[in-house]
Protein backbone atom coordinates (compact mmCIF):
# COMPACT_ATOMS: atom_id res chain seq x y z
CA UNK A 1 0.00 0.00 0.00
CA UNK A 2 3.32 2.40 0.39
CA UNK A 3 2.53 2.84 -3.88
CA UNK A 4 -0.97 3.57 -2.83
CA UNK A 5 -0.78 6.18 0.14
CA UNK A 6 2.18 8.41 -1.87
CA UNK A 7 -0.28 8.36 -5.40
CA UNK A 8 -2.92 9.72 -2.89
CA UNK A 9 -0.86 11.74 -1.14
CA UNK A 10 0.40 13.23 -4.65
CA UNK A 11 -3.33 13.47 -5.17
CA UNK A 12 -4.10 15.75 -2.00
CA UNK A 13 -0.89 17.80 -2.06
CA UNK A 14 -0.18 18.28 -5.77
CA UNK A 15 1.81 21.57 -5.78
CA UNK A 16 -0.76 23.41 -6.87
CA UNK A 17 -2.99 24.91 -4.81
CA UNK A 18 -5.34 25.75 -7.50
CA UNK A 19 -5.68 22.11 -8.65
CA UNK A 20 -9.61 22.01 -7.56
CA UNK A 21 -10.69 25.36 -9.16
CA UNK A 22 -8.65 24.92 -12.72
CA UNK A 23 -10.11 23.15 -15.27
CA UNK A 24 -8.15 20.32 -16.51
CA UNK A 25 -8.29 17.98 -19.36
CA UNK A 26 -8.91 14.63 -17.31
CA UNK A 27 -6.64 11.42 -18.07
CA UNK A 28 -10.02 9.52 -17.30
CA UNK A 29 -13.09 10.79 -19.55
CA UNK A 30 -10.67 13.42 -21.65
CA UNK A 31 -12.92 16.15 -21.22
CA UNK A 32 -12.03 19.39 -19.98
CA UNK A 33 -13.22 19.60 -16.33
CA UNK A 34 -12.52 21.28 -12.62
CA UNK A 35 -9.53 18.85 -11.65
CA UNK A 36 -10.34 16.61 -8.36
CA UNK A 37 -7.35 14.96 -7.77
CA UNK A 38 -3.69 14.67 -9.54
CA UNK A 39 -2.23 10.72 -10.26
CA UNK A 40 0.90 9.49 -12.23
CA UNK A 41 -1.48 9.53 -15.01
CA UNK A 42 -2.40 13.01 -14.92
CA UNK A 43 -5.09 14.74 -13.76
CA UNK A 44 -8.62 13.15 -12.77
CA UNK A 45 -12.18 14.40 -12.66
CA UNK A 46 -14.27 14.14 -9.34
CA UNK A 47 -16.66 11.34 -11.21
CA UNK A 48 -13.20 9.73 -12.53
CA UNK A 49 -11.57 10.20 -9.25
CA UNK A 50 -14.32 8.38 -7.51
CA UNK A 51 -14.43 5.66 -9.99
CA UNK A 52 -10.58 5.17 -9.80
CA UNK A 53 -9.52 2.27 -7.37
CA UNK A 54 -6.34 4.31 -6.06
CA UNK A 55 -9.16 6.50 -4.25
CA UNK A 56 -10.65 3.24 -2.33
CA UNK A 57 -9.83 3.16 1.30
CA UNK A 58 -11.53 0.21 3.61
CA UNK A 59 -14.82 1.33 5.98
CA UNK A 60 -14.06 2.31 9.65
CA UNK A 61 -17.48 0.98 10.28
CA UNK A 62 -18.10 -2.04 7.83
CA UNK A 63 -14.53 -2.86 6.04
CA UNK A 64 -15.99 -2.62 2.71
CA UNK A 65 -13.11 -0.96 0.51
CA UNK A 66 -14.64 1.64 -2.18
CA UNK A 67 -14.62 5.25 -2.39
CA UNK A 68 -15.55 6.58 1.44
CA UNK A 69 -18.87 9.02 1.47
CA UNK A 70 -17.69 11.32 4.77
CA UNK A 71 -15.76 10.34 8.14
CA UNK A 72 -14.16 7.18 6.93
CA UNK A 73 -17.67 5.47 6.32
CA UNK A 74 -18.75 4.14 3.71
CA UNK A 75 -22.19 5.03 1.96
CA UNK A 76 -24.02 2.17 3.22
CA UNK A 77 -23.08 2.76 6.50
CA UNK A 78 -23.96 6.79 6.00
CA UNK A 79 -27.69 5.93 4.61
CA UNK A 80 -27.58 3.67 7.73
CA UNK A 81 -27.48 5.67 10.06
CA UNK A 82 -29.52 8.55 8.31
CA UNK A 83 -32.89 6.97 8.09
CA UNK A 84 -31.88 5.17 11.47
CA UNK A 85 -31.79 9.13 13.11
CA UNK A 86 -34.86 10.19 10.94
CA UNK A 87 -37.01 7.19 12.42
CA UNK A 88 -35.48 7.84 15.58
CA UNK A 89 -37.83 9.95 18.73
CA UNK A 90 -34.87 10.88 21.26
CA UNK A 91 -32.51 9.10 19.93
CA UNK A 92 -34.49 5.79 20.29
CA UNK A 93 -36.42 3.90 17.22
CA UNK A 94 -40.00 1.93 17.67
CA UNK A 95 -39.30 -1.58 17.11
CA UNK A 96 -41.97 -1.50 15.05
CA UNK A 97 -40.21 0.82 12.26
CA UNK A 98 -37.31 -1.75 11.85
CA UNK A 99 -38.51 -2.91 8.68
CA UNK A 100 -39.16 0.06 6.91
CA UNK A 101 -35.46 0.65 8.27
CA UNK A 102 -34.52 -2.16 6.52
CA UNK A 103 -37.01 -1.95 3.45
CA UNK A 104 -34.73 1.76 2.78
CA UNK A 105 -31.46 0.13 3.63
CA UNK A 106 -31.82 -2.63 1.19
CA UNK A 107 -31.46 -0.74 -2.08
CA UNK A 108 -29.09 0.77 -3.68
CA UNK A 109 -26.83 3.57 -1.33
CA UNK A 110 -26.22 6.19 -2.80
CA UNK A 111 -29.72 6.44 -4.47
CA UNK A 112 -30.76 6.21 -0.69
CA UNK A 113 -28.75 8.77 0.14
CA UNK A 114 -30.06 10.61 -2.79
CA UNK A 115 -33.93 10.38 -1.81
CA UNK A 116 -33.15 11.33 1.74
CA UNK A 117 -31.53 14.76 0.80
CA UNK A 118 -35.01 15.84 0.17
CA UNK A 119 -37.28 17.38 2.60
CA UNK A 120 -40.45 15.91 1.38
CA UNK A 121 -38.09 12.30 2.31
CA UNK A 122 -37.32 13.65 5.96
CA UNK A 123 -41.50 14.66 6.38
CA UNK A 124 -42.54 11.32 5.32
CA UNK A 125 -40.04 9.66 8.18
CA UNK A 126 -41.14 11.63 10.85
CA UNK A 127 -44.77 11.12 9.99
CA UNK A 128 -43.92 7.82 10.47
CA UNK A 129 -41.84 8.12 13.94
CA UNK A 130 -44.18 9.95 15.68
CA UNK A 131 -47.77 7.70 14.27
CA UNK A 132 -48.74 10.45 12.92
CA UNK A 133 -48.49 8.30 9.45
CA UNK A 134 -49.91 4.53 9.55
CA UNK A 135 -47.71 1.80 7.84
CA UNK A 136 -50.01 1.05 5.30
CA UNK A 137 -50.97 2.14 1.80
CA UNK A 138 -53.79 3.89 2.96
CA UNK A 139 -51.53 6.05 5.44
CA UNK A 140 -49.24 6.95 3.20
CA UNK A 141 -52.32 8.01 0.09
CA UNK A 142 -52.87 10.46 3.08
CA UNK A 143 -49.21 11.85 2.10
CA UNK A 144 -48.79 14.82 -0.29
CA UNK A 145 -48.72 12.56 -3.73
CA UNK A 146 -45.12 12.99 -4.79
CA UNK A 147 -41.87 10.84 -5.75
CA UNK A 148 -40.65 10.69 -2.26
CA UNK A 149 -43.74 8.61 -1.39
CA UNK A 150 -43.14 6.67 -4.36
CA UNK A 151 -39.89 5.95 -3.79
CA UNK A 152 -41.03 4.82 0.37
CA UNK A 153 -44.01 2.93 -1.21
CA UNK A 154 -41.59 0.72 -3.71
CA UNK A 155 -39.03 0.08 -1.24
CA UNK A 156 -41.70 -0.88 1.28
CA UNK A 157 -43.24 -3.25 -0.97
CA UNK A 158 -40.05 -4.92 -2.23
CA UNK A 159 -38.94 -5.38 1.23
CA UNK A 160 -42.45 -7.54 1.69
CA UNK A 161 -43.29 -4.71 4.51
CA UNK A 162 -46.58 -3.33 2.27
CA UNK A 163 -48.30 -5.87 0.27
CA UNK A 164 -48.09 -4.96 -3.65
CA UNK A 165 -51.26 -3.41 -5.30
CA UNK A 166 -52.21 -1.64 -8.63
CA UNK A 167 -50.89 1.94 -8.34
CA UNK A 168 -52.58 2.85 -11.38
CA UNK A 169 -56.12 1.77 -10.21
CA UNK A 170 -55.43 3.32 -6.80
CA UNK A 171 -54.38 6.63 -8.09
CA UNK A 172 -57.67 6.59 -10.42
CA UNK A 173 -59.85 6.03 -7.32
CA UNK A 174 -58.01 9.04 -5.74
CA UNK A 175 -58.33 10.99 -8.66
CA UNK A 176 -62.19 10.23 -8.97
CA UNK A 177 -63.09 11.32 -5.22
CA UNK A 178 -61.34 14.66 -5.60
CA UNK A 179 -62.49 15.53 -8.74
CA UNK A 180 -66.58 14.38 -8.32
CA UNK A 181 -66.14 16.28 -4.43
CA UNK A 182 -65.30 19.66 -6.54
CA UNK A 183 -68.75 19.35 -8.25
CA UNK A 184 -70.67 21.94 -6.61
CA UNK A 185 -74.30 20.31 -6.92
CA UNK A 186 -75.15 17.46 -5.17
CA UNK A 187 -76.71 16.02 -7.52
CA UNK A 188 -74.06 16.17 -10.40
CA UNK A 189 -71.94 14.75 -8.24
CA UNK A 190 -73.97 11.98 -7.13
CA UNK A 191 -74.71 11.03 -10.40
CA UNK A 192 -70.60 11.32 -12.06
CA UNK A 193 -69.61 9.41 -9.14
CA UNK A 194 -71.79 6.42 -9.60
CA UNK A 195 -71.16 6.86 -13.29
CA UNK A 196 -67.43 6.43 -12.90
CA UNK A 197 -67.87 3.79 -10.03
CA UNK A 198 -70.43 1.47 -11.31
CA UNK A 199 -69.33 1.91 -14.94
CA UNK A 200 -65.52 1.93 -15.04
CA UNK A 201 -64.24 1.29 -12.15
CA UNK A 202 -66.62 -2.00 -11.63
CA UNK A 203 -65.36 -3.23 -15.26
CA UNK A 204 -61.38 -2.36 -13.91
CA UNK A 205 -61.72 -4.16 -10.83
CA UNK A 206 -62.97 -7.52 -12.57
CA UNK A 207 -59.90 -6.81 -14.71
CA UNK A 208 -57.25 -5.83 -12.30
CA UNK A 209 -56.23 -10.17 -11.16
CA UNK A 210 -55.26 -10.55 -14.61
CA UNK A 211 -54.57 -7.24 -16.31
CA UNK A 212 -53.62 -4.42 -14.25
CA UNK A 213 -54.65 -0.95 -15.03
CA UNK A 214 -52.52 1.04 -17.88
CA UNK A 215 -52.00 4.38 -18.38
CA UNK A 216 -54.05 4.71 -21.19
CA UNK A 217 -57.10 3.07 -19.47
CA UNK A 218 -56.64 5.70 -17.03
CA UNK A 219 -56.48 7.99 -19.43
CA UNK A 220 -59.72 7.47 -20.75
CA UNK A 221 -61.76 6.83 -17.71
CA UNK A 222 -60.24 11.09 -16.57
CA UNK A 223 -61.52 11.93 -19.96
CA UNK A 224 -65.35 10.77 -19.68
CA UNK A 225 -65.78 12.14 -16.03
CA UNK A 226 -64.22 15.19 -17.20
CA UNK A 227 -66.74 15.17 -20.37
CA UNK A 228 -69.32 14.49 -18.44
CA UNK A 229 -68.64 16.37 -15.55
CA UNK A 230 -68.27 19.58 -18.59
CA UNK A 231 -71.79 18.67 -19.63
CA UNK A 232 -73.60 18.60 -16.69
CA UNK A 233 -72.43 21.96 -15.98
CA UNK A 234 -73.66 23.27 -19.65
CA UNK A 235 -77.12 21.50 -19.26
CA UNK A 236 -77.00 23.70 -16.01
CA UNK A 237 -76.26 27.22 -17.60
CA UNK A 238 -78.73 26.48 -20.30
CA UNK A 239 -81.77 25.87 -17.22
CA UNK A 240 -82.11 22.43 -18.67
CA UNK A 241 -82.08 18.88 -16.42
CA UNK A 242 -80.81 16.26 -17.72
CA UNK A 243 -84.06 14.47 -17.69
CA UNK A 244 -85.05 16.87 -20.15
CA UNK A 245 -82.18 17.15 -22.62
CA UNK A 246 -82.78 16.39 -26.09
CA UNK A 247 -80.53 15.70 -29.37
CA UNK A 248 -80.43 19.14 -29.87
CA UNK A 249 -78.69 20.02 -26.52
CA UNK A 250 -76.15 17.27 -27.02
CA UNK A 251 -75.41 18.56 -30.79
CA UNK A 252 -75.25 21.72 -29.87
CA UNK A 253 -72.86 21.11 -27.23
CA UNK A 254 -70.37 18.93 -28.75
CA UNK A 255 -70.67 21.50 -31.81
CA UNK A 256 -69.84 24.40 -29.51
CA UNK A 257 -66.47 22.69 -28.40
CA UNK A 258 -63.18 20.79 -28.46
CA UNK A 259 -63.43 17.54 -30.07
CA UNK A 260 -62.33 16.02 -26.02
CA UNK A 261 -66.85 16.09 -25.61
CA UNK A 262 -66.92 12.93 -27.57
CA UNK A 263 -65.62 11.46 -24.48
CA UNK A 264 -68.97 11.88 -22.92
CA UNK A 265 -70.63 9.32 -25.02
CA UNK A 266 -70.18 7.03 -22.51
CA UNK A 267 -71.85 9.08 -20.16
CA UNK A 268 -74.86 9.19 -22.27
CA UNK A 269 -75.18 5.56 -22.83
CA UNK A 270 -75.00 4.99 -19.40
CA UNK A 271 -77.40 7.61 -18.87
CA UNK A 272 -79.96 6.41 -21.65
CA UNK A 273 -79.77 2.74 -19.79
CA UNK A 274 -79.95 4.00 -16.80
CA UNK A 275 -83.25 5.87 -17.96
CA UNK A 276 -81.57 9.23 -16.70
CA UNK A 277 -81.71 10.49 -19.87
CA UNK A 278 -84.96 9.84 -23.06
CA UNK A 279 -84.71 7.06 -25.03
CA UNK A 280 -82.70 7.64 -28.53
CA UNK A 281 -80.38 9.89 -27.47
CA UNK A 282 -76.68 9.47 -28.24
CA UNK A 283 -73.45 10.70 -28.94
CA UNK A 284 -72.35 9.26 -32.38
CA UNK A 285 -68.50 8.57 -32.75
CA UNK A 286 -66.33 11.55 -33.96
CA UNK A 287 -65.50 9.35 -37.25
CA UNK A 288 -69.01 9.29 -38.44
CA UNK A 289 -70.64 12.68 -37.43
CA UNK A 290 -67.55 13.91 -39.71
CA UNK A 291 -68.28 11.23 -42.78
CA UNK A 292 -71.87 12.07 -42.73
CA UNK A 293 -71.31 15.67 -43.40
CA UNK A 294 -68.57 14.71 -46.31
CA UNK A 295 -70.56 14.99 -49.68
CA UNK A 296 -71.00 11.61 -51.85
CA UNK A 297 -69.29 11.55 -55.02
CA UNK A 298 -72.69 11.58 -56.60
CA UNK A 299 -73.61 14.80 -55.11
CA UNK A 300 -69.85 16.05 -56.12
CA UNK A 301 -70.25 15.00 -59.32
CA UNK A 302 -73.47 17.03 -59.34
CA UNK A 303 -71.55 20.26 -57.65
CA UNK A 304 -69.25 19.82 -60.96
CA UNK A 305 -71.76 20.06 -63.36
CA UNK A 306 -73.35 22.57 -61.65
CA UNK A 307 -70.61 24.64 -61.83
CA UNK A 308 -70.17 24.45 -65.87
CA UNK A 309 -73.40 26.10 -66.06
CA UNK A 310 -73.14 29.46 -67.39
CA UNK A 311 -75.18 32.47 -65.76
CA UNK A 312 -74.87 34.84 -68.97
CA UNK A 313 -76.37 34.66 -72.32
CA UNK A 314 -73.84 32.47 -74.83
CA UNK A 315 -72.67 34.11 -77.89
CA UNK A 316 -74.25 32.62 -81.06
CA UNK A 317 -72.47 32.60 -83.96
CA UNK A 318 -73.67 31.99 -87.18
CA UNK A 319 -76.36 33.50 -89.61
CA UNK A 320 -80.46 33.33 -88.31
CA UNK A 321 -81.03 30.56 -91.04
CA UNK A 322 -77.78 28.23 -90.25
CA UNK A 323 -77.34 25.94 -87.02
CA UNK A 324 -76.71 27.13 -84.14
CA UNK A 325 -73.69 27.06 -82.39
CA UNK A 326 -73.58 28.23 -78.67
CA UNK A 327 -70.13 28.98 -77.26
CA UNK A 328 -69.57 29.33 -73.55
CA UNK A 329 -67.98 32.87 -72.73
CA UNK A 330 -64.64 32.25 -71.28
CA UNK A 331 -65.66 34.35 -68.53
CA UNK A 332 -67.36 32.26 -67.10
CA UNK A 333 -65.09 28.90 -67.93
CA UNK A 334 -64.86 26.67 -64.46
CA UNK A 335 -61.54 24.84 -64.51
CA UNK A 336 -64.04 21.65 -63.41
CA UNK A 337 -65.79 21.79 -67.05
CA UNK A 338 -63.78 20.03 -70.46
CA UNK A 339 -62.21 22.85 -72.34
CA UNK A 340 -64.12 23.05 -75.50
CA UNK A 341 -62.76 21.06 -78.49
Amino acid sequence: MADVDDVQRRAVACGDVTCSRTCRTCVGCGQKKYAAALTVDGHLCETCWQRNPISFNPCRLCGTIEYLHSYGRCHSCVRDQQVRDALSLDGVMDPGLEPVHNGLTAGGAKAGLKWLTQPSARRILDALADGTCPLTHEGLDTLLPNKSVSFLRAALVTAGVLPARDEQFAALEKWITSTTEAVTDDGERQLVRRFATWHHLRRLRRQAPKHPVTSNQSASVRSAVRAAVTLLGWLREQDTALALCTQSHLDEWIDGGPTTRYSARGFIEWCRKNRHIGKGLEIAPARSRATSNRPTKTNAGRSAGASCTTTTSPSRTGSPGSSSCFTPSPSVWSPNCRSPR
